[in-house]
């Protein structure tokens, strides 16, 4: 990992630990980036769960909502007004 990459890692770590990653994020309108719910990984696609819950990965969502199902979900996320779907964040 390039030295760059170190501080950056070292970066997102000390925002998260302080809970200000997220205030970090909207302060600076950085609208590529996001964070996962569930793992708090950092990520630039992923589910946003009924308009406002992020998840990078269906087992993220799923084991935070294991009361849904993950083939309906997909089925529904095509739908024009669905609160649930697969997205990338892209400025």
């Amino acid at each position: 990992m390039s030295q760059q990459r170190d501080l950056e890692h070292i970066l997102v770590e000390e925002l998260r630990q302080r809970g200000a990653l997220e205030d970090v994020i909207c302060e600076y309108g950085i609208e590529t980036v996001r964070e996962c719910n569930h793992c708090h990984r950092l990520m630039r696609e992923g589910w946003l769960y009924t308009n406002f819950e992020t998840y990078c990965s269906d087992k993220c969502l799923m084991a935070a909502h294991p009361e849904e199902c993950i083939e309906t979900m997909r089925r529904q996320a095509s739908e024009d007004d669905a609160e649930t779907y697969w997205t990338a964040w892209e400025g």
